[in-house]
This record gives structure tokens, C-alpha cells and sequence, in this order.
């Protein structure tokens, strides 16, 4: 049960004498400044001239990262310079300019030894050693293969997207090279298919690099409740993600994806239809979003609410900003403050913090009075608000 926290704050700052724009600018100004303070003395055996200048300047910041249980408690001390959040049962840390890998509870599994060390995805991580070879890598340790590229996604379903700024391919668990870089863009969707932008437009392939559907979109989007959207010439529509047929008759000059049913689609204004496009809702809106949990977002007069997958109005207009649904809650703003909605559109939580992140594993990161902590669903602080920086919680 971890969450990424760095040091409590060592100056309580009150927000109640500051608007949130200087509380937010002093909070951070304060956190950069921080990091910037002693240069902590790094391991000095060094073997390669590349390791010799990395370390010459490098700076190893005063205020250490280590890791909270949902209590607050300290599980893991803080004594890293950076550390990324549980991935794969493994957290990759650096140790004074050397990253590596630990368990949950804190003992090194893979050493200290490299110069970048990505997150564990499906068994495999990225790792750069200090010849600046990167290196495909399994939660062992052992090297899988040497990898030529320099852009890296996580595996999928036993694939990875890999290549540099113009061109992309992608690979296997065992490092091979599956499909070739010849696409300038790839992106990995469900059961081993991946959306493919050429030179002529956007399209889906398979792990095998055979064309599923031909690109002449200007823009083919994931594909949502079995529906791909798709746009050409500036106007929007559907395609069914097991045949690859095109469905409905009509282009739209704005749409979103189906959910549980439904989607919105704007043609002078905007309706909520069906699967056969009928359309079910009409919308008094200037604009609509996805919202998560099969929720709609509109904005009318300046202000947001929202809406039921079908249209139904659930909260009028009247936030300044609402996030999407996270953990079953969802953040809003009003006045300046920051509250939460239930999946019913209800304020849960009050509007009372200073900034608010969205729900994750049950609790959610606010700027409070002091600092950062976390709140419960009850709207009660189950994390002190005692850090000058924190992450959220994954896996506990």
C-alpha cells in the first residue's frame, strides 16, 4: 500500500491570506527552490568518461522522495533523489544519480547502475546504461536485447512501440522487431491492433503489420464501445471495430465516441442519438465533452455541468472547470474552490481546497491549508496535509 511523497513542508503557509494563483506560484517556487539547495556529495567510481561528466555537475537535491501507506505512514524512507510510481510490483528509483529497482517493501531488486531507468510494463522496462546504450530488460535483471531506438511506449499485450521522431515500429517481448519502422506514428489499441499514421493518412494494422483498415482517414480515433470514430475532410463518422464497415450514412461537423450506446454529435447543435443514430436528446450547449462513467460535460453561458449518458440533465451549469470521472468521483471548481461530485452529479465533497487532483485508489491529493495531502470519499483529510510534494497512490 505506497504512494510516492518527498519530505513534509517545512514552512506552513496558510491560503488563507493568498488567492490561489500566489498560493499555487509561492508553493511551487518554493518546491523548485528547494531542490536546488545542497549538492549532496554522489558515488564518485566512475567508468567511462560519459559517467565522469554526467557526475560532474550532477546535482543530488537535498529533499528525498520515499513512500506513504494510506495511513501517511512512511513504508520506504525517503532517500531516493527521484522515484516513478508501482508498475509491474516494481518502483524504479534513483539512488544519488543511479537508477534502479526496488520491491514494495523496499529491498533492491535490480542495482543501481543505470543512467535512465523506465517503469516495468508486461515483465520488460527500458534501461540506459552509461555508454548511453539502451537496454530491454526483464524484472530480473537479465538483459533481454540492446535496443536501437530512442522512444519508447510500454508493452501491451506482449508489444511495445518503439523508433525516434519520425519513425516508429514495433516490437515483441523478445526485443525483435515485429513490424518496421516505416509509420511516423503508432498507436497501440486492443487485441494487438494499433492505429498507424503514413504518409497518406490514418489507418489500423495488426502485430503481424497487415492492414486492417486502409489509411485514408485524416484521423482515426480508439475504438470505443466497439465503434471506431473516424474524420475526413474536416467532418466526423463511424466505422464498427470488428468489421471495419462504415456505419450510418451521415458525416457530422463534430462527434464523440460512443459510450454504453450513445454519443454526441453537433450538426448546427448538439444531440445525444443511439447506435442507429437516431437521435434521442436535443442539447442547449455551446460545448460538449466526455465526462467518464457513461457522463456527458456541457458548457451553456460560460459555465459547466452535467449530464446523463442519455442527456439527461443531472447538475445545471454553474462550475468553472469540471474534470473527468476518476474512482467514481469527479473534480470540480467553483469560486475558486475545489469539491468532488458523485457518479449522481451530488457535491460529495464541499468546495473547500485550494487545488484538487482526481481520485485514485480511493483517496485523492488536495492542496489544503499547509500542503498537499489526501482526502477520503467522505470528504475527510485521511493523509495529513504535511507534504511539499506528492504523488498519487497506486496499488496502495
Amino acid at each position: 500500500m505506497i504512494s510516492i511523497l518527498i519530505t513534509k513542508l517545512n514552512t506552513i503557509i496558510s491560503y488563507m491570506s493568498f488567492s490561489r494563483s500566489l498560493y499555487i506560484l509561492l508553493f511551487f517556487s518554493f518546491l523548485l527552490a528547494s531542490c536546488k539547495e545542497d549538492n549532496n556529495e554522489s558515488q564518485t567510481k566512475f567508468d567511462n568518461d560519459i559517467e565522469t561528466n554526467y557526475f560532474s555537475d550532477y546535482e543530488s537535491p537535498k529533499h528525498k522522495w520515499g513512500f506513504v501507506d494510506k495511513t501517511g505512514a512512511v513504508s520506504i524512507t525517503p532517500k531516493y533523489d527521484d522515484a516513478k510510481d508501482v508498475w509491474d510490483g516494481l518502483m524504479s528509483v534513483n539512488f544519488e544519480g543511479r537508477w534502479g529497482y526496488i520491491d514494495p517493501r523496499g529491498n533492491e531488486v535490480i542495482p543501481f547502475m543505470y543512467k535512465q531507468g523506465y517503469s516495468f510494463s508486461d515483465d520488460r522496462a527500458f534501461v540506459q546504461n552509461f555508454e548511453n546504450e539502451w537496454l530491454l530488460i526483464d524484472k530480473s535483471g537479465t538483459i533481454i536485447d540492446s535496443i536501437s531506438y530512442s522512444n519508447f511506449t510500454d508493452f501491451v499485450d506482449g508489444f511495445a512501440v518503439v523508433g525516434d521522431s519520425n519513425n516508429k515500429g514495433i516490437i515483441a517481448k523478445s526485443g525483435q522487431l515485429v513490424v518496421p519502422m516505416t509509420y511516423s506514428g503508432i498507436t497501440p489499441i486492443s487485441k494487438n491492433r494499433f492505429i498507424v499514421k503514413t504518409g497518406a493518412g490514418y489507418g489500423v494494422i495488426d502485430a503481424n503489420n497487415q492492414t486492417l483498415l486502409a489509411a485514408d482517414y485524416d484521423k482515426v480515433y480508439p475504438p470505443s464501445d466497439g465503434i471506431f470514430r473516424v474524420r475526413m475532410d474536416k467532418r466526423y463518422s463511424f466505422i464498427a471495430a470488428d468489421t471495419y464497415k462504415s456505419l450510418g450514412s451521415i458525416a457530422y461537423d463534430q462527434a464523440l465516441d460512443f459510450h454504453e450506446g450513445h454519443a454526441v454529435i453537433e450538426d448546427g447543435i448538439y444531440k445525444v442519438v443511439d447506435k442507429t443514430f437516431k437521435v434521442v436528446k436535443i442539447l442547449d450547449a455551446d460545448k460538449v465533452s466526455y465526462a467518464g462513467n457513461n457522463k456527458w460535460s456541457y458548457k451553456r453561458n460560460g459555465y459547466w455541468g452535467l449530464l446523463a449518458n442519455d442527456g439527461t440533465t443531472l447538475t445545471p451549469p454553474k462550475y468553472d472547470l469540471l474534470n473527468r470521472f476518476s474512482d467514481d468521483m469527479l473534480a470540480f471548481s467553483i469560486d475558486d474552490k475545489w469539491g468532488f461530485l458523485d457518479d449522481e452529479g451530488n457535491e460529495r465533497i464541499a468546495a473547500r481546497f485550494v487545488l484538487s487532483w482526481d481520485f485514485k485508489d480511493g483517496l485523492a491529493r488536495v492542496i489544503d491549508r499547509r500542503g498537499v495531502g489526501f482526502v477520503n470519499k467522505s470528504g475527510r483529510m485521511a493523509v495529513d496535509d504535511k507534504f511539499i510534494e506528492v504523488r498519487d497512490f497506486k496499488s496502495g
